[in-house]
């Protein structure tokens, strides 16, 4: 690899790293792929293909991956009730909360 694809490698690694720190500062809100892209410097549709290039997933498929392993630690370790934790995870509604918990691990909260 050249020396100017590491530099441009490096740099799309701590752009895109600095879209996964936006999305952990924002788990409980809803989140525009633009808005993410935004904080990589990147414009959405190539911010779409570097990111799940990088990480794997889409950026909206780690925000709401992210948002229900929080929640789930929240219910194992804490006493809160599920609709409590489920409107502090973002989620609008508990109905969609148990069918993503649901679809997620298998079993509703």
């Amino acid at each position: 690899m050249r020396s100017d694809e590491k530099s441009r490698s490096a740099d799309y690694v701590e752009r895109v790293n600095r879209a996964i720190d936006h999305v952990v500062r924002h788990l409980a809100e809803p989140l525009k792929l633009e808005e993410i892209s935004e904080a990589a410097g990147f414009s959405p549709f190539h911010f779409h293909r570097v990111f799940r290039g990088l990480v794997g997933e889409t950026p909206l498929e780690l925000h709401r991956r992210l948002r229900l392993e929080r929640a789930a630690e929240r219910l194992c370790g804490t006493a809160q009730g599920v609709t409590e934790i489920a409107f502090a995870s973002g989620f609008r509604s508990l109905r969609r909360f148990n069918a993503t918990m649901k679809e997620r691990y298998g079993a509703p909260p």
